[in-house]
């Protein structure tokens, strides 16, 4: 099975002629490269088959019907009771994290939001679900602390780990008002706001780094690594580049598009291939 089983499917009722796996492919292109969910990639990939196996092209209201009725709206309250293969999904869920990234797709800039969600946002003192979601359609009612009504979502499944795609063709109703604390990508943040993972900018003094190693786990060799901490006026954070780094301590850099990520509740800030490193003479740490 793969993760466009149910888009495949559909393809191949109105193109029986079509491939399969070539189907499957054509979804997996979309999303990997053009970051097109397949809910939005449908209506091209099924011109495509047509198209090639010389199917008439159903008439919209065919294909609308057709596409209605093997999606049928899915109304739940839990995301335990959704499944890898769920489209067109309602539920009502709590925004936890709201983290916009910015992708180059053909060479221009595209923002995808993801972050994480709960489930039962009205239950006081229940257990809750969490899952991740990523916003395709970078939809601007979803904020921190927002209660929102997700409607045509889908599932994602990927080695056996959950999330949500908030798709260009989902409506997020609000339910409540969040707190809008996201910044702007490449807007710098004081570093002790920084808590969840995400996407971050940062200007901070350099106080400590030094070279380390790390062993790749299946024994294949190793990775030279820089481990150290930068710190602004509101506090400090340990980093990990996987980049050349020799910059002095002491040097006052802005650091662009590191990924931060949270183990046991300590957050450190990564420095990649598409983190950008600058060298500042001034810059004034208050920020806000």
């Amino acid at each position: 099975m793969s993760d466009y089983d149910a888009h495949v499917a559909e393809v191949i009722n109105q193109v029986p002629e079509a491939d399969p796996e070539k189907v499957a492919e054509a979804f997996a292109r979309y999303e990997k490269d053009f970051l097109i969910p397949p809910e939005d990639a449908m209506r091209s990939v099924l011109r495509r088959f047509q198209s090639d196996t010389g199917t008439p092209a159903q008439t919209n209201q065919q294909s609308g019907g057709n596409q209605r009725q093997s999606l049928p709206i899915k109304k739940v309250e839990k995301l335990s009771d959704l499944s890898g293969d769920d489209r067109n999904v309602e539920i009502e869920v709590e925004v936890v994290t709201h983290n916009p990234r910015t992708t180059m797709v053909r060479g221009e800039e595209k923002i995808v939001p993801y972050g994480l969600i709960e489930d039962q946002p009205w239950s006081e003192g229940g257990e809750r679900t969490r899952w991740e979601y990523k916003d395709w359609g970078n939809n601007p009612n979803l904020a921190p602390g927002a209660v929102v009504r997700l409607e045509g979502v889908s599932v994602n499944e990927y080695q056996g780990k959950m999330s949500i795609n908030i798709n260009q063709a989902s409506r997020v109703v609000v339910l409540r008002e969040g707190v809008r604390t996201v910044t702007t990508p490449g807007e710098p943040v004081e570093i002790s706001s920084i808590k969840s993972e995400g996407n971050v900018t940062v200007v901070g003094r350099l106080l400590a780094s030094r070279n380390d190693v790390i062993h790749r786990r299946d024994g294949s060799g190793s990775i030279d690594v820089v481990r150290g901490r930068i710190a602004d006026d509101t506090g400090a954070i340990g980093f990990l580049s996987w980049e050349s780094f020799d910059h002095e301590v002491g040097s006052l850099l802005k650091i662009e598009n590191a990924q931060v990520n949270v183990f046991r509740d300590t957050p450190e800030i990564n420095i990649g291939s598409s983190s950008r490193i600058e060298i500042l003479s001034r810059f004034k740490f208050r920020i806000g």
